[in-house]
């Protein structure tokens, strides 16, 4: 059996050791009264169409514009370029079909 600098087996402390460690601070219960920040209930909801320019606005003024695919400007188009560039046309002409599409479906709704 292994044992320690104070001859105790491992794994065991002496009440010398037991005394030196602190206690753990006292866990106060989370209420209003001592909540750092206080819940407060949401405003009334906006009619639809002035919460999704709200969100729009949000959106926009929030989200870095990020460009990717970019060639620099003292290198020459390569083989890949093309393909590249085929495949970013090919989705925004996708997304502006589905923006079409929703519009329209938006304007029969009204």
């Amino acid at each position: 059996m292994m044992k320690s600098d104070s001859g105790q087996p491992a794994g065991v402390q002496s009440e010398s050791s037991k005394s030196a460690l602190s206690p753990l601070p006292p866990v106060v219960p989370k209420t209003a009264e001592n909540a750092i920040v206080e819940y407060t209930k949401p405003a009334t909801l906006l009619g639809d169409d002035e919460d999704l320019e709200v969100k729009l606005r949000g959106i926009i003024e929030n989200v870095p514009v990020s460009v990717s695919n970019t060639s620099g400007s003292s290198a020459g188009s390569g083989s890949g370029d093309f393909h590249q560039y085929r495949q970013m046309r090919r989705k925004e002409q996708d997304r502006l079909s589905r923006m079409e599409a929703d519009y329209q479906k938006r304007k029969e709704m009204v």
